[in-house]
């Protein structure tokens, strides 16, 4: 779960404030992250694993990410967060 602190914290998470419901409180409603979290592009994605080091996601499994899931459950959904292509000739 994200706190609304660490959400202040990183740009990259919330790009708009926290709603008036999450103001306080030690974790954020659902609604609002899961709609931000499902609108994500892939790019946007691989920038937030390049910058914060993630390399996975587990979600509810009602959730839709856009990135490749790597495993299901009845309760969850696993994505890979793939890494930021390097520059060229670097592989």
């Amino acid at each position: 779960m994200l706190d609304a602190a660490a959400l202040a914290q990183a740009p990259l998470l919330a790009s708009q404030p926290a709603p008036q419901l999450a103001r306080n409180r030690a974790m954020l409603p659902e609604q609002p992250v899961r709609s931000a979290w499902e609108a994500r592009s892939l790019e946007g994605w691989t920038e937030i694993g390049a910058r914060f080091g993630v390399s996975q996601v587990i979600v509810a499994a009602d959730w839709r990410l856009r990135l490749p899931e790597l495993a299901r459950s009845d309760r969850f959904a696993l994505y890979s967060v793939e890494p930021a292509p390097g520059p060229p000739g670097s592989q």
